[in-house]
């Protein structure tokens, strides 16, 4: 019988949700250094363009001068075990996370990177949100090094606080002087 607690994996173990823990020296908790990807699975239970995503990580890590330990092929094998000790029938929310390490003196690289997969149920939007709207703001900003998706959120976590301290559900980053839109802090966009 499965836990119903999620199966996370943390540097090559297998661990229960509640058993999962990060040094508080390593540099993705001291410093924001590091780099993560999410993906989704539908009904047919396997990622969303995952091979994709993979190597947006590998690029990621690479921008930001972090090594993983890895080819992507046993990330997603990987991946793949860490889905399947979660199984149950699901669609699944997967964050994949790469961190500088446990630093010795708070700043440079630890001996070896740390790596978190979590799975867990993923949440669906209400539905009547994709029937009526929903109300959005928009964020005048400008992401530093925006080829590589960093842990480094300080701006999504203000731009949502504030879209819902004005009765938004999302905000959206625009970049005012270039007339330009790019995405949601935790949604795409897609104009058809």
């Amino acid at each position: 019988m499965r836990s119903k607690e999620p199966i996370f994996y943390l540097n090559g173990k297998f661990l229960p949700k509640s058993k999962t823990a990060i040094s508080v020296n390593d540099l993705g908790f001291l410093r924001g250094y590091g780099v993560f990807d999410f993906v989704v699975t539908y009904k047919n239970g396997r990622p969303f363009l995952i091979k994709k995503h993979i190597k947006r990580l590998y690029n990621s890590a690479s921008l930001i001068g972090l090594k993983i330990p890895f080819s992507s092929q046993k990330l997603e094998e990987l991946l793949g075990q860490t889905i399947y000790k979660n199984k149950n029938g699901k669609e699944k929310a997967i964050r994949i996370v790469i961190t500088g390490g446990e630093s010795e003196n708070a700043i440079s690289l630890g001996e070896k990177p740390t790596i978190l997969i979590t799975v867990t149920d993923r949440n669906r939007y209400p539905s009547m949100w994709y029937k009526n709207g929903v109300k959005v703001i928009t964020f005048d900003y400008n992401r530093e090094s925006p080829q590589a998706k960093s842990l480094n959120y300080i701006q999504a976590v203000k731009a949502v606080n504030l879209a819902k301290n004005k009765g938004a559900v999302e905000a959206i980053y625009i970049h005012k002087k270039l007339d330009k839109v790019y995405e949601g802090t935790q949604s795409n966009l897609f104009l058809i």
